[in-house]
Formats: structure tokens, sequence, C-alpha cells
């Protein structure tokens, strides 16, 4: 996500990331972006 937002030039209030499953772990702890968990989402999330 950092490398992408800083290849676009973008804020990390201008992002939002989203998962519902342990795989997605990586993108929540990655920056400063707001996350959403997803209503079916795992529990590990």
């Amino acid at each position: 996500m950092i490398f992408l937002r800083q290849s676009l030039d973008m804020a990390a209030e201008r992002t939002v990331v989203y998962g519902d499953s342990g795989n997605d772990k990586a993108l929540f702890n990655a920056g400063e972006e707001r996350g959403i968990v997803v209503g079916n989402a795992r529990k590990e999330l």
C-alpha cells in the first residue's frame, strides 16, 4: 500500500484498505490508511 500511494503521490488520508481474511492483515498494518473489515470477515481480522 505504501508503495502504491508513493507511486501515485497520494496521501494516506485519501486511501482506504479493506479485507475479509488473514491474508489481508498486511494491508491493515502497512501504513496510515483507514481500513474496513467487511461483514463476513474471519475472526483473525
